[in-house]
C-alpha cells in the first residue's frame, strides 16, 4: 500500500517515460492537462500541476489563463523554441533518461530561459552540462564567459582553469558572445604578465645554475641547442604560459635536434646533465595553474 504524502510536502512527480512533441490534437496518456506552445508553433503537452510547481512564473502565467471546455487543453504560448522547451522539460520532468546538448549555444539558450522562468532544477541540471568534457576541452572560453555571465562562479573557475591548456591564438580563435571586453582583458593580462614572470624565472635559475646549463667541450660556450631552448622557450611562454609545453618531449626533442648544428668552434657539445624533469616540478611550484577566475 502506498503511504500517504506528508503534511506541506511537494506533489508526487507525474510519471512520464518520454517527451514527445505534438501537434494540436495529438493525445497523451498521464492526464495532461495542459499545452505548451513553443514560439515556432510546435506542442508538448505537459502537467499544470507539476509545471506550476516548478516555475513560479510559469503558475502566474497558467493561473491567468482563460478556462477552456473539454476536451480542449489550455494553451501556454511561450517564446522559446521547441527544441529548448523540450530541453527544459526534459530537465524538469523524472524521465528515465536525459540527452546531453551536443551544442553550447543550447546549453546557454536553456540556461537563459530558466533563469527567465526561474526553474531551479533545470538551472542545477544545465550547470551539469555546461561543464562537460567535451564542452570545457574544446571551448573553455565559451564555458567561462557563459558562466560569468549568468554568476554561475564554480562553472566560471572551471573553464578559467582550461583555457590553460590552449594557446593564446587557438583560446581566442572564436570570441564567444558572453565574453565582455573587460574580462577579456583580464584574462589576457593575467596570461601575459604570468608568462613574463615565468620567463624571468627561467632565465634567473639558468644563471645562479649555470653548472645545469650543457655546455660546448671544446670552447666551454652554452651549447647552441640549449640556447635554442631556452630562446623558443620566452617566446612559447608568451603563447601559453605553462610548463606542459616547453618541458614536452616534443619540444626537447626539436631544440636537441639543433644540436646538430654544432658550435662554431665545431666541438664536440655535452649532453644535459640537469634534470629537465626537476626544473619542471620547480617551476610548477612556482607557477601553479590557477583555478579560480581571477575578475570581480
Amino acid at each position: 500500500m502506498s503511504q500517504a504524502p506528508l503534511p506541506g510536502s511537494p506533489p508526487a512527480a507525474p510519471t512520464v517515460r518520454t517527451l514527445v512533441l505534438l501537434n494540436p490534437g495529438n493525445s497523451l496518456p498521464g492526464e495532461t492537462d495542459i499545452i505548451i506552445r513553443s514560439g515556432n508553433d510546435k506542442d508538448f503537452r505537459a502537467h499544470k500541476l507539476w509545471l506550476s510547481f516548478v516555475s513560479p512564473v510559469w503558475k502566474a502565467e497558467i493561473d491567468a489563463l482563460p478556462c477552456t471546455a473539454p476536451p480542449a487543453l489550455p494553451v501556454l504560448q511561450l517564446a522559446e523554441s521547441a527544441d529548448v522547451l523540450r530541453l527544459l522539460l526534459q530537465s524538469i520532468y523524472p524521465v528515465e533518461t536525459r540527452s546531453r546538448p551536443k551544442q553550447l549555444d543550447r546549453v546557454r539558450s536553456g540556461l537563459e530561459a530558466a533563469a527567465k522562468y526561474e526553474i531551479k532544477v533545470a538551472i542545477n541540471t544545465l550547470r551539469e552540462y555546461l561543464v562537460h568534457h567535451d564542452f570545457l576541452t574544446k571551448a573553455p572560453l565559451a564555458v567561462m564567459s557563459i558562466a560569468l555571465a549568468r554568476k554561475l562562479r564554480a562553472e566560471a573557475d572551471r573553464g578559467f582553469e582550461e583555457t590553460f591548456k590552449l594557446r593564446e591564438d587557438h583560446l581566442l580563435r572564436d570570441c564567444p558572445v558572453d565574453l565582455t571586453g573587460r574580462d577579456l582583458a583580464a584574462l589576457l593580462h593575467y596570461r601575459h604578465v604570468r608568462a613574463e614572470k615565468m620567463i624571468e624565472w627561467l632565465d634567473a635559475y639558468f644563471a645562479n645554475n649555470t653548472e645545469e646549463v650543457p655546455r660546448c667541450e671544446a670552447c666551454g660556450e652554452t651549447a647552441a641547442w640549449a640556447s635554442y631552448w631556452l630562446g623558443e622557450a620566452d617566446y612559447m611562454l608568451v603563447q601559453h604560459p605553462v610548463t606542459d609545453t616547453i618541458f614536452s618531449l616534443g619540444f626537447v626533442k626539436n631544440a636537441k635536434a639543433y644540436h646538430l648544428h654544432g658550435c662554431e668552434c665545431a666541438g664536440v657539445e655535452e649532453p644535459w646533465q640537469g634534470e629537465l624533469l626537476h626544473i619542471k616540478e620547480e617551476m610548477d611550484a612556482e607557477f601553479p595553474i590557477p583555478k579560480h577566475w581571477i575578475g570581480d
